[in-house]
């Protein structure tokens, strides 16, 4: 009886000791291993969300970088282009006249003949001034900038300005009227953007001469067509003669008609602490009553924030179409201290420099935002080709 009660005691004291407690290493123990686990974990997921955030930011950059070469390409393209593809068909100079005695685009018309209007020929357009860069320490003294494209305006220092004359792509065949005692046109439908105004300027081009002038812009009744009233008063110059000229007997049977759009690129700088440059492009005025023909006065429309750099570069071509052609590359320096090279850019490189809207996307960079430079080159469509039959 004594012996069974010893036993039954043992026993107790082996379950007891089976079920005590961890130690305290071994609670250290399995404590550092947790934490290494979601330390682990935690590296992982931070890795990821950054790896994602730098995704993104680039493709953010990707997209709007996207966006700036195809809308500065389409208007380099454009570049010269008067209803005919090929400037050779419009000559080297005085083909491409301004007829209305309205001003376009600034009251001296200063992108004619290098800037002089002294004489009745002033009317004519010098095809250098088809493309043309300027820098910010030219920009100043660049007449026909308008103001907020001047370094003293919102131009950012140490960017270029970029200068396009051409009409649009939207263009329309158009018929004469019959009666010879008027000058109207017919168009087949209203031209895209342009509300039932006569405040637009055009180009009428039967490919051989091409003139900017502004009609009347009169939508019909119940029909799609549109008729262009050139007899308007606005559309009168003083020839070489000296006497008032206005349009009777100055188109072909067979032209086109389209807006005239030049456009300049400028880099604006931030008005508001925080915000990045801009990239803008601005255009000439229509439907406006008191403006058209010149600069909008808005500042254009914004291609993409965060264009920090905007520089240009042109290829040159000597003896364009022909066996002895040869292209150079020459800064914008280079192009501003010999203007004549300006009518022979057969394309033009553009450099830019983007950043980021987010931070800590970048550790290169002193504010911590991810930047990436792009480097494109387009051809001028209107020269490609110049000299060629």
């Amino acid at each position: 009886m004594h012996f069974s009660s010893c036993s039954t005691i043992r026993r107790g004291h082996a379950k007891l000791k089976r079920q005590q407690g961890v130690s305290l290493i071994e609670l250290m123990i399995a404590m550092a291993l947790g934490l290494a686990i979601v330390a682990a974990v935690g590296y992982v997921y931070v890795s990821g969300a950054g790896g994602y955030k730098v995704q993104d930011a680039q493709s953010r950059l990707q997209e709007s970088a996207r966006f700036v070469i195809d809308t500065v390409s389409r208007d380099v393209r454009m570049a010269g282009f008067f209803g005919c593809a090929r400037s050779d068909n419009l000559g080297d100079k005085g083909y491409v006249e301004v007829v209305a005695s309205q001003p376009v685009m600034t009251l001296d018309i200063d992108w004619l003949n290098g800037g002089a209007n002294a004489t009745n020929l002033d009317r004519f357009v010098d095809t250098s001034y088809f493309l043309r860069g300027i820098s910010a320490s030219a920009s100043n003294t660049h007449p026909a900038l308008p103001a907020y494209a001047k370094l003293s305006g919102s131009l950012k220092p140490g960017t270029d300005v970029l200068m396009v004359i051409r009409s649009g792509e939207d263009q329309q065949n158009v018929v004469q009227d019959a009666d010879p005692t008027t000058i109207a046109f017919t168009l087949p439908q209203k031209l895209p953007g342009v509300s039932n105004s006569d405040n637009v300027t055009m180009v009428i081009s039967d490919c051989r001469v091409a003139r900017i002038f502004k009609p009347t812009y009169q939508t019909v009744s119940n029909s799609p067509t549109v008729r262009l009233n050139v007899q308007n008063g606005m559309n009168k110059n003083v020839n070489a003669t000296g006497a008032i000229d206005d349009l009777n007997g100055r188109f072909g049977s067979e032209s086109v008609v389209s807006l005239f759009t030049p456009s300049i690129f400028y880099v604006a700088q931030p008005t508001v602490a925080g915000r990045q440059p801009e990239l803008r492009r601005a255009t000439i005025a229509q439907n406006s009553a008191t403006n058209y023909g010149g600069w909008v006065s808005t500042g254009g429309e914004v291609v993409a924030t965060g264009v920090e750099t905007f520089q240009t570069s042109y290829i040159v071509t000597a003896n364009i179409g022909t066996s002895s052609a040869t292209s150079q590359e020459l800064s914008l320096a280079a192009m501003e201290a010999a203007p004549t090279n300006w009518a022979n850019v057969t394309a033009v490189r553009v450099q830019f420099t983007m950043v980021g809207q987010e931070g800590g996307t970048s550790v290169v960079q002193a504010d911590g935002k991810l930047r990436q430079t792009y480097d494109f080159i387009v051809g001028v469509r209107a020269r490609q080709y110049k000299g060629v039959s």
